[in-house]
């Protein structure tokens, strides 16, 4: 048994227990919530039958029924949501894994991709140990292989940790979720967590397809440098070659999880976008006004697309009416100039 294939069984059995028990005391506390809907529903549904007000044919009621019992065989019976649910939605995630990989698992992955950089490390430490002063440029390149090595199993095994995590809170919470699809209202949070299950799952089966991807080269890459360094060449370039390719990994590995939120729509697991939605909430305190100058308002405050009384305006005069001190416009009708001038004058107008 390997590094990455430990930690995952490790990690498998915790979950595992978790998943167990949060869903099943979810299941129970939803069962009377879930009996007094469907209660309701087929009483309400019975009523419109009885006024005649029900247009649909006779199979769509039966339909209803159908689905209300397979809603809630899903959600409400533990049992039935572990062996169908979730081991349903496992079994997806590792035919698509063996599929790309020819293993079962995304530690069983991650452990072939290891087995070139441990030979490697593992032949220049024996020779640094045989020699009575030790190489540097030797010392070195170990250190450089050791250093790829760390850090693309690092950040494929910190992706694929937080995913499984992930995937084991919504299988927690699922019979809720699983339960809001009996309603068409509530039908969309049932098909939000299956989107965001089925992210986490493309997110594994992508890390693994990474790792499958890049193995061969890292193979090719260590053979490299075992050979020149069997024949007395220098190995530092070759190790150095690893490592960008390692690096160059990495960065696809960190993509990974936007990948899988396009095609599945769900949330990523990356926090790229947090930072400068703080930075816009620091400048832009709560409530404030943060008024451009043009009649509009860019915080949460009262808008002041209203410019500001002047002096002479009538709301700001003496004994004009007002609020708390805030003066209160109110409309005037402003009578034409042919109707407010002298009636001599407007005789002459009209002759």
């Amino acid at each position: 048994m390997s590094f990455a294939t430990e930690i995952e069984q490790a990690a498998d059995t915790l979950l595992d227990g978790f998943v167990t028990q949060k869903s099943a005391a979810l299941a129970a506390a939803l069962t009377p919530v879930a009996f007094v809907g469907f209660s309701l529903y087929i009483i309400v549904l019975g009523y419109g039958a009885a006024r005649g007000q029900l247009r649909d044919p006779l199979t769509a009621p039966l339909g209803k029924f159908m689905r209300f019992g397979i809603v809630a065989t899903l959600a409400l019976m533990a049992g039935q949501y572990q062996s169908l649910a979730v081991e349903g939605l496992r079994g997806v995630e590792s035919g698509l894994i063996g599929a790309l990989s020819g293993t079962s698992t995304v530690g069983a992955a991650i452990d072939t991709f290891m087995v070139p950089f441990d030979e490697l490390s593992r032949v220049m430490g024996q020779e640094l140990s045989e020699q009575m002063v030790p190489d540097l440029l030797l010392l070195l390149t170990m250190g450089i292989v050791v250093a790829a090595e760390v850090i693309i199993v690092g950040i494929g095994l910190g992706y694929y940790l937080l995913s499984k995590i992930a995937l084991a809170l919504l299988f927690a919470i699922g019979p809720a979720f699983i339960l809001c699809a009996a309603f068409p209202p509530t039908q969309r949070y049932a098909e939000s967590w299956f989107g965001q299950v089925l992210n986490f799952i493309l997110l594994n089966v992508l890390i693994v397809g990474a790792f499958t991807l890049v193995a061969t080269l890292a193979e090719q890459f260590a053979q490299s440098v075992l050979s020149t360094y069997s024949q007395g060449g220098q190995i530092l370039r070759d190790a150095i070659a690893l490592l960008i390719l390692c690096a160059s990994l990495a960065i696809l590995m960190l993509n990974l999880s936007a990948i899988a939120m396009g095609l599945a729509g769900g949330i990523a697991l990356g926090g790229g976008e947090i930072l400068p939605a703080m930075a816009l909430g620091a400048l832009n305190p709560r409530g404030g006004n943060t008024n451009t100058g043009d009649g509009l308002s860019l915080g949460k405050g009262p808008a002041s697309a209203s410019p500001t009384p002047s002096p002479t305006s009538p709301g700001s005069q003496p004994g004009s009416d007002s609020v708390n001190g805030a003066p209160q416009h109110q409309y005037q009708y402003q009578y034409p100039t042919w109707q407010t001038a002298p009636y001599g004058w407007r005789k002459r107008r009209s002759k």
